[in-house]
């Protein structure tokens, strides 16, 4: 009789070994399940674009081509100011579109064509002067709608560059 209980301890060992672990595998598989859900249910991650590139103003036709030379999505959040109203019909703004088109965010961006330079004369008045240029380079960071499919530059309201946004991954 001793000798069967000598037996029955090893055999009681593995089968709470064996109950241990299956109980462990389950509970990790709950826990990664739980983490997968919860990660489902966080709200999603704010997403910045920055857009370079060149404009060139044709003064005789008084029309405007946009060349985009670099785009980076990211995940971030910035704050923007509205750009003040251009004086004239020199308007610069970009459309968040979202799907069928639907004009989804509207802003004014400022014209990259006029520069404002400040220079001081040897007695030290100050002076500045406002130039038009023919192009110039732009930079634009853009707080992008969670919706949002492309974004539209716009010069007097008519559109010069379109950037749909799944040709750029997230960073």
């Amino acid at each position: 009789m001793r000798n069967r209980r000598l037996h029955l301890v090893p055999l009681a060992f593995a089968c709470t070994v064996l109950c241990f672990g299956v109980w462990g595998c389950r509970t990790q598989r709950a826990l990664q399940s739980d983490a997968d859900y919860m990660e489902e249910m966080e709200e999603p991650r704010p997403e910045l674009l920055f857009v370079m590139g060149t404009v060139v103003h044709d003064s005789l036709t008084d029309e405007c081509r946009m060349m985009v030379s670099d785009v980076s999505h990211v995940y971030g959040e910035a704050k923007l100011e509205m750009a003040s109203e251009v004086e004239g019909d020199q308007s610069f703004s970009y459309d968040q579109l979202g799907a069928a088109g639907r004009k989804l965010e509207s802003r004014t961006m400022e014209n990259p064509l006029v520069q404002t330079l400040e220079f001081s004369y040897e007695d030290g008045r100050l002076e500045s002067r406002t130039v038009v240029r023919d192009s110039a380079q732009f930079f634009v960071r853009i707080q992008l709608n969670l919706q949002a499919k492309s974004i539209t530059f716009n010069y007097k309201k008519k559109p010069i560059a379109n950037i749909k946004l799944s040709n750029y991954k997230i960073k």
